[in-house]
């Protein structure tokens, strides 16, 4: 075992394994990387397995003093769930409070917490926190961007096979639109559902962050839309839109 999982094991937590379930197909689901306030992207399967157990009293000492470095108000919260979702050499990241309920009849994908911890100068330290987070998808290395359907253009049919949609970027771009930055959108298809995440690429240099205004774009499908809901993929679950209406 490397020196720093050796330490980090005799010093945080012993992680105990409770067993392993097969996942439930949703139709909102995907199988990219997820990544919560910024943090290091992790595998969506982590989401359904069990909290770790405190191997070591210092857990909640340990993880007191971070808390207390970021707010006040956190202390004590150590006692609730953790949650590995990710970890490196360097950087481990936990889930504080517990993990959204995935099976929910209106799932939602915020954690009440996020803690992240970095190897440094011989120990673990903190790194960073978000309070709470909202678990967003990963699209070669970028979380993709708002979109709605482009009211300006008829509304999609099930023999639709081009989608005319409005992206909002999600990064901060000095309030320019995203012409010319919008990469190929991520297509999952599944019998009920089109699951679409749409990435843009950063503006180089310094950015202010004003709201950005939404960018018409549009794309062909390769097949018809068929019955199936359109979901924005780029939340995690992902955020149905309605379409087609009434069952159409």
């Amino acid at each position: 075992m490397d020196r720093r999982w050796a330490r980090f094991v005799a010093v945080v937590a012993a992680l105990v394994v409770v067993g392993a379930g097969c996942a439930v197909p949703r139709a909102w689901d995907v199988t990219r990387p997820l990544s919560c306030g910024g943090s290091m992207p992790f595998d969506p399967d982590v989401l359904d397995d069990p909290p770790v157990a405190p191997g070591d009293p210092d857990l909640a000492v340990l993880l007191a003093r971070y808390f207390m470095a970021v707010s006040p108000i956190w202390f004590g919260k150590p006692t609730e769930p953790l949650h590995v979702l990710a970890r490196s050499d360097t950087n481990v990241t936990f889930a504080v409070g517990g993990l959204p309920d995935l099976d929910a009849a209106v799932p939602t994908g915020t954690i009440p917490a996020l803690l992240e911890l970095e190897w440094r100068d011989g120990t673990w330290r903190f790194h960073g926190a978000s309070f709470p987070c909202r678990l967003l998808t990963v699209i070669d290395g970028i979380h993709p961007s708002r979109w709605r359907i482009d009211p300006a253009f008829p509304a999609p049919t099930p023999e639709s096979t081009r989608l005319h949609v409005l992206v909002t970027e999600a990064a901060c771009a000095s309030g320019t639109p995203a012409t010319g930055r919008i990469r190929p959108p991520a297509l999952d298809w599944a019998d009920d559902a089109l699951l679409i995440g749409i990435a843009v690429t950063y503006r180089g240099g310094a950015q202010n962050c004003p709201s950005n205004p939404e960018t018409p774009f549009s794309f062909d499908l390769g097949a018809p839309l068929g019955s199936r809901t359109l979901y924005d993929s780029g939340p995690y679950p992902a955020l149905p839109l309605g379409w087609p209406r009434d069952g159409s």
